[in-house]
């Protein structure tokens, strides 16, 4: 039996992509010539398709596809059967040469060719359900996996986090084992309000399994208690308050509720709680004045101010009676709702006023109060300028001591995106102090600098490094910054982009700040690590040195991962325009990979550096307005999302590859967009084209953005959406990694 060249660097593929596989059998072997199909009905099945019969690859390629089978077999010109194991040893004569290779052999009269796949792990599971879930727990059923090639040993079920309204970490990915003979687990000690990805591998001696997958909610846990009230003034009818916001740990704060109680001793009983028409026709003394969202609770509210919100009216307070004032919060989310209170206090936020009138007040009464205002406001102007006076002596001998001097020496007006330096002089002073205090001072002996650049950025050189954490050495970006030769304005730049970074907080798909620590003379700024970006990814994913027949499709990444990707960075785009952070340079190379799988957004603010001779040319990504001299915003974002978009499907390809990059922008102004390639879907095309509207309104926020990418793997559409199955005439489109670089 003679076979040509593909074949064998088929079985190569096979053996690395599908796990471990015997010496004997590699893809492509020829197993035998059987008189019948062997007799595993329950674990064969027949490809019907013409192509499955067509030679020996395309019959092998299809069973690998369907549920990663071990053997598929060939009768000449009428079908392809794949199966996992053989049971006869009814051996004949295969003379039939096959329709589409003349060197191959598909069988004879009543006879089979048998042909390894090389792949000899188990297949999927067959079915993956959820039974049930809770707070804590997800219950699944699973059945045997068809193609089972191998004698199942147990099965591995994780359990991987993909989204939580949690704030805090919750640990690493979850693992359990169990016996072939189960096909049921009960997965606790989970998250409330935490999205999991659940998978379920088959294991055999030779090796795992591919997954079957499954994305679960669990259930919203009770809501943290929110802080009580802060009142700030009472009139006559209306009391003025201000919620503290919180972080709800156990899912999302959808509304604050707030409930006047009019006698400040009574104890709320939640199920008790109703509209105010309703507390007063049952003579209960408390009732919901309001039900309000988040972003306007965040400023003061009016108690008692006559206006509807939501079915609750906020009815005027009366004059003669006291109030206390608390809150609860409201969590609704895949159709459950609980809610949270602030814990009860009698007589706490509490303003008594006495609103009788006393219009016989004599006139010596009236100037006694004036008397007694004035003298007040006198002593405190008193105390005022004598502190005011104390702290800029305090200041000036601070300064005169200070060596690590990290302070501004002239008004700032800008705010806006890149954090906030107050324009007061005793406030600016002391802008770096409050910075430090909102991260971690790293001690400069737990800070272990390597002599190895890593890059350039606008303040300073970036190296690799350790700090240590609780004992456990942890690799590091440090950013190394010698601010006492930094002019006034790098300075007051390089203040407020710190101070946008800290400001930002956490998210795990956005580059973190981890702290900051000081020598003498230098100012080190400490960033998380990962030396992969998206784009050398993308790049190395491009497996065909030419488009031959010894490959199955164009890249080792999978397409799953590439909408994988997308999604987490545009969850980090979302929270950053949440933040009003306007990126300014969204591409691949400012996509951080932390382990190969978790995108991490940066090149902004003072995470932006470039490497030696590398400076970045954002111009094939920018947005049509800002050619036009607009200013950036998240819109702007959004477009160069879209590039990046199309950049990640195309295995990372140079945008507009054919034009030279001072054409770029009148092409773009003049409507030159992005092309669809034969692997990339209507859908995900359709959503880099509402990236690249010209009005602005038109283009989706982040949060649609992140919508429409997990409705197409929630619907199981990412194979029709983005395939890289190779094609006849395939061609990359180019990467030019000078149209990327400035000249």
């Amino acid at each position: 039996m003679e076979f040509n060249v593909p074949i064998v660097l088929f079985s190569l593929l096979f053996t690395v992509k599908f796990g471990k596989c015997s010496s004997f059998e590699l893809f492509g072997q020829n197993i035998g010539c059987f008189k019948r199909l062997p007799n595993v009905s329950e674990s064969s099945q027949v490809i019907s398709t013409p192509a499955a019969s067509y030679n020996v690859e395309n019959c092998l390629n299809a069973c690998l596809d369907v549920d990663g089978y071990r053997y598929g077999g060939l009768e000449f010109s009428q079908a392809c059967t794949c199966f996992s194991s053989i049971e006869t040893q009814d051996r004949g004569v295969c003379n039939k040469t096959c329709p589409g290779n003349s060197t191959q052999i598909c069988g004879g009269d009543g006879f089979v060719s048998i042909y390894a796949t090389g792949h000899y792990v188990p297949g999927p599971p067959k079915t993956l359900n959820l039974s049930n879930t809770s707070e804590s727990r997800i219950e699944i059923k699973w059945s045997k996996p068809v193609a089972v090639n191998e004698m199942i040993e147990d099965y591995v079920v994780s359990a991987i986090l993909i989204e939580t309204h949690a704030s805090v970490s919750l640990g690493p990915n979850l693992e359990w084992n169990y016996p072939n003979s189960t096909m049921k687990a009960d997965l606790l000690n989970l998250h409330p309000g935490t999205r999991y990805n659940i998978s379920v591998r088959a294991n055999s001696k030779l090796g795992m399994g591919a997954a079957k997958y499954l994305a679960v909610w669990t259930h919203i846990g009770e809501p943290t208690p929110p802080e009580d009230v802060e009142i700030i003034s009472r009139q006559k009818n209306t009391m003025k308050v201000k919620v503290n916001p919180i972080n709800n740990e156990n899912g999302p704060i959808t509304a604050y509720r707030l409930i006047v109680i009019s006698d400040v001793n009574a104890i709320v009983e939640e199920h008790n709680l109703r509209s105010w028409s309703d507390a007063s026709r049952d003579d209960i003394p408390y009732y919901i004045a309001a039900e309000v969202d988040p972003q306007i609770i965040e400023k003061e509210f009016t108690v008692g101010d006559g206006r509807w919100y939501g079915v609750y009216f906020n009815t005027p307070l009366s004059a003669e009676k006291t109030y206390r004032i608390t809150v609860g919060i409201k969590s609704t989310f895949e159709g459950i709702t609980r809610y949270g209170y602030a814990k009860q206090k009698p007589m706490m936020n509490v303003i008594i006023l006495d609103n009788k009138a006393n219009d016989d007040d004599s006139s010596l009464a009236h100037w006694l109060v004036v008397a007694i205002v004035f003298s007040a406001l006198l002593l405190c102007g008193c105390i005022v300028v004598y502190f005011v006076i104390r702290r800029r002596i305090g200041y000036r001998r601070r300064r005169a001591n200070y060596r690590q001097e990290l302070t501004l020496q002239g008004p700032i007006i800008e705010v806006v995106n890149d954090g906030y330096v107050p324009e007061e002089i005793d406030e600016r002073v002391n802008y770096y102090e409050k910075l430090q205090q909102q991260v971690w001072n790293i001690p400069r002996s737990s800070l272990e600098l390597k002599d190895e650049h890593v890059g350039q950025g606008r303040f300073g050189s970036l190296f690799k490094g350790v700090i240590q954490h609780r004992g456990i050495p942890m690799p590091t970006l440090i950013y190394s910054i010698e601010d006492g030769k930094l002019c006034d304005v790098d300075k007051r730049t390089m203040l407020k982009e710190l101070g946008t970074l800290i400001e930002c907080g956490k998210h795990n798909n956005v580059l973190a700040l981890v702290g900051t620590s000081e020598a003498p003379e230098t100012l080190f700024i400490v960033l998380e690590y990962h030396p992969s970006s998206l784009k050398e990814m993308l790049v190395e994913g491009r497996i065909l040195s030419q488009p031959e027949k010894d490959k199955i499709k164009f890249c080792s990444i999978l397409e799953n991962d590439i909408i994988s990707f997308a999604i987490g960075i545009s969850r980090g785009m979302e929270f950053l325009s949440s933040k009003k952070i306007i990126h300014k340079q969204l591409t691949a190379r400012n996509i951080a990979m932390a382990d190969g799988v978790v995108p991490k957004i940066t090149g902004f603010g003072i995470s932006s550096y470039h490497k030696q001779n590398q400076i970045a040319d954002y111009t094939r990504w920018t947005a049509q307005e800002v050619f036009k001299k607009c200013s950036y915003s998240t819109k702007s974002d959004a477009w160069s999302f879209g590039c990046l978009l199309w950049e990640i499907c195309v295995v990372g390809g140079t945008p507009y590859a054919n034009v030279e990059n001072h054409h770029v922008s009148a092409r773009v102004i003049h409507g030159l967009r992005l092309p669809q390639t034969e692997y990339i879907g209507d859908c995900l095309y359709q959503l880099m084209l509402d990236c690249w509207q010209i009005d602005l309104d038109e283009r989706p926020s982040f949060r649609d953005i992140t919508s429409t990418l997990e409705g197409i793997v929630d619907r199981n559409e990412v194979p029709i959406e983005l395939n890289f199955i190779l094609y006849p005439g395939f061609q990359y489109m180019p990467y030019f990694d000078d149209l990327e670089l400035q000249s």
